[in-house]
């Protein structure tokens, strides 16, 4: 089984919000044509481009945590269509260019959450083939945050990645994570034959998903992923994710994979992850 699939990750990319609220059967575009509420009250100029409501910059950091980690906060779906979707999408949509530079404007002094909100809201409303000079500088600005923070390529966008790639400088990576350890510098206590070890739970929550390491009498090593069988059935199974000769070689497959440290790992796992946990405040 494919490591990334197995452990819950996917390569990089990612459903937008809208296609999330389609898979729900709301459509906020369809709401926006005049089946949602009308204009935010809050907004300075009905559906002008320029009429963004005067509280945005709260409104696009909550939306942008919310894009980031769509169940780690206490924004939902429903805060993202009645704040931002609904209200915005006809005052995009009107005038598409100078709702960009308003929008830009205002998000750029703000910074952090509020821009990387900001370069999503406008894939958003107005679809991945934006091209415009304020649509790109959100864009700059957005992903030069998570670098800042620390954010591993992994938690991109499949469009963020794609921009990043044709824009870098030559042979410039994302970040700059540590080497692979030596086994001397990061000793492994080995394990007796159909031992299961745990040594990483992924999230906080109850339900987690929660990895092992086994050895098979054959002495090759296994890393075995613990999980809910779906989203909508919460009983447990345990599935084969990946196998090595050592521990080692599959503690660096999964630091690998992983790229930071999980919410708990054991601590002889923890310096196989190349980078350290990214500052998400």
């Amino acid at each position: 089984m494919d490591l990334a699939l197995c452990l819950g990750l996917s390569a990089v990319g990612g459903a937008s919000v809208v296609v999330a609220l389609w898979l729900r059967g709301r459509s906020p575009v369809g709401a926006a044509r005049g089946s949602g509420p009308g204009p935010d009250p809050g907004s300075r100029q009905g559906t002008a481009a320029r009429g963004l409501p005067a509280d945005l910059e709260e409104r696009l950091a909550r939306f942008g945590r919310f894009t980031f980690d769509p169940g780690g906060g206490d924004t939902d779906a429903d805060e993202v269509l009645r704040t931002l979707l609904h209200p915005l999408y006809p005052v995009a949509q009107a005038e598409p260019a100078r709702f960009l530079t308003a929008l830009r404007d205002r998000a750029l002094p703000a910074g952090g959450w509020a821009v990387y909100g900001a370069a999503h809201l406008a894939w958003e409303l107005l679809g991945g083939g934006v091209e415009h000079p304020a649509h790109h500088d959100l864009m700059t600005a957005s992903l030069g945050f998570l670098r800042e923070r620390g954010v591993p390529n992994s938690r991109l966008k499949g469009y963020e990645w794609e921009y990043w790639l044709n824009r870098r400088a030559a042979g410039e990576p994302w970040l700059v994570g540590r080497p692979k350890p030596t086994p001397q510098e990061a000793p492994v206590t080995p394990l007796r034959d159909g031992e299961l070890r745990r040594v990483a739970q992924l999230w906080p929550e109850p339900d987690s998903n929660v990895l092992y390491v086994r050895r098979d009498p054959d002495g090759s090593h296994v890393l075995v992923v613990d999980a809910r069988w779906s989203d909508d059935d919460p009983t447990r199974h345990r599935d084969d994710c990946a196998r090595a000769d050592t521990v080692e070689e599959l503690y660096s497959q999964f630091g690998t994979n992983l790229q930071t440290p999980p919410f708990w790992c054991h601590p002889e796992l923890e310096p196989y992850f190349p980078l350290p946990a990214p500052r998400l405040d």
